[in-house]
This record gives structure tokens, sequence and C-alpha cells, in this order.
């Protein structure tokens, strides 16, 4: 820091002044996905799946991050991830219980929620040819109560991310495990159920702040505390679980993953006409 800077700010002169990162780039380093191969599930408002690579990938679908250590970050991205979870209990509940007794119902739940799926499109999609998409229940019958509902919510969710992680795939990219990040990995119940639709193990990270780790990671670096980006993480980064797919439900997620594609498919001919009808309806 300059003389100047120090005298405008109250800092000491010449410390070190470190450039940080974007929120997702951040919690990439801070969950330790750093290195090509790896890969992550972060769920926070929005669930962006990314595998790391040496170079980009070229894929409609896909965006690119360009990784501190020279790396490439290819994700796709669910905008209503976790801000599904929040229109559910907010739809359901009206925020009047807490998530932890949702998912405690939920979990009482037979996989599949009896016949029921949803589709999270609640705020369209960012990148795929309908942004207009939308959500929905498909399968209501009288025996579904709201544990049901919040569990298709769930499910929902991980098979709308399988899809997107499919499209990295066809890039070439086939992790061979999943590491968790953001409030999403905080649902035990969640990860399991990921885990499953994605037919991959999934890691979380024993500290939850992996935003904030990453960018201490950054300063470490630059500070000269690390010697680099994989000591950083050698040094800060310890996973407290792993969630292996259970064989049971595999291949049952994979049939429902199969009848959520269809869903989603033969829905998109009907979103222009959903909004043709609402058109001068506000």
């Amino acid at each position: 820091m300059t003389q100047r800077a120090a005298d405008l700010t109250g800092l000491p002169a010449g410390i070190p002044v470190v450039a940080g990162t974007s929120d997702m780039a951040a919690s990439l380093l801070g969950s330790g996905v750093y290195e090509p191969g790896m890969a992550s599930d972060s769920t926070g408002t929005s669930t962006l799946m990314t595998v790391v690579s040496p170079r980009p990938l070229h894929h409609p679908l896909v965006n690119n991050l360009h990784l501190a250590n020279a790396a490439w970050g290819g994700f796709t991205i669910l905008d209503a991830g976790g801000d599904a979870v929040r229109w559910a209990r907010l739809a359901l509940a009206d925020n009047q219980i807490t998530h932890p007794q949702l998912l405690q119902e939920a979990a009482a739940v037979p996989a599949g929620a009896e016949g029921l799926l949803f589709l999270p499109y609640l705020t369209g999609e960012r990148l795929a040819e309908h942004t207009n998409s939308r959500a929905q229940f498909f399968g209501l019958q009288r025996k579904h109560r709201r544990g049901h509902l919040f569990r298709a919510v769930l499910e929902g969710v991980a098979f709308a991310s399988w899809r997107n992680l499919r499209q990295l795939q066809k890039c070439g990219q086939y992790p061979q495990q999943m590491i968790a990040s953001g409030g999403g990995a905080r649902s035990s119940l969640w990860l399991e159920i990921k885990a499953a639709a994605y037919n991959l193990p999934i890691l979380s990270t024993r500290n939850q702040e992996n935003g904030v780790t990453g960018c201490g990671i950054i300063a470490g670096v630059g500070a000269g505390l690390y010697a680099d980006f994989a000591s950083g993480v050698r040094q800060t980064v310890q996973f407290d679980k792993v969630i292996s797919p259970d064989p049971r439900l595999r291949d049952y997620y994979h049939a429902c993953s199969e009848l959520f594609d269809t869903l989603y498919r033969q829905s998109a001919a009907l979103y222009d006409r959903l909004d043709a009808l609402s058109v001068g309806r506000d």
C-alpha cells in the first residue's frame, strides 16, 4: 500500500494489497476444486455444476471461468437451485416451519415421492433455448402431502442438475466425484439424493464458508504465506464426509430422470402459448 493510500485509509503503508475474485471462483478454490478433473456442485440461490479442465469447453450451454492456476472451470447453471427450496418453504409452509423440519418430512417419504416429479424452472433458464421455461409438479394425487412435495423439489433440482452435468460430459468431462459447497451442502438428505442421481460420490467440506476460505487462500498466496494455491488448499480445506451413491436408488433415479427429461422436452412446446395467455392479464 502506498503512503498516500495509507493516509487516506488509516492502514499501514507497505502492507500487501491482493486483488480478489468473483464469488464463484473463490468458492471453487475454497472448496478445494482447482485442478483439472475435479468437479463441483455449488448450490446457493442457483446450482452451478463445474468441471475443471486444462482448456475452455466449447458448448452452447457451458460457460467458462478462467481460474487462478491457469486452468478453466466449465460450468452450467440451474437458476433455481437453492431458490427452489426457498420457494417451497414459502409456498408450502408460509415460512412458518424450519428447513430441518421440512427435510425431516421429506426424509419420511419414499424416493420418487410416490410418483411425483418437479421441474424446478421457477425463473426460466439462462442459457438454454427456452429462457421462458416454467416450473411444474407432475403426478399430483390426493395421497401427496407437504413432505411429498418438498422431497419432489429436492429431487427435481437433482435431476435438473444431472441434466446439466451431462452437457459437461458431452465436452469429454467425466468427473469421478463431486465436491459440494454452498448452503445446499448442509443437507445430508439432499446430498444423498444427488449422489444417487449423479451416480457419483459427493464430498462436503468441513468449513461451509467456501467463498471466504477461497479469498483467504488468495490473500495467503499474495502475501507469501502459501507457496501456491495448491499449498493453500492443502493447509485450509478439509472434508468431513463422503456420500456414496445408494445402489438401491441409483437405477430408480435413472428411470425418474428419463421421465424428467421427457417432461422437459414436451413442455418446451407449451411455454410460448402459456406466455401468450398471460399477456395483458397482469
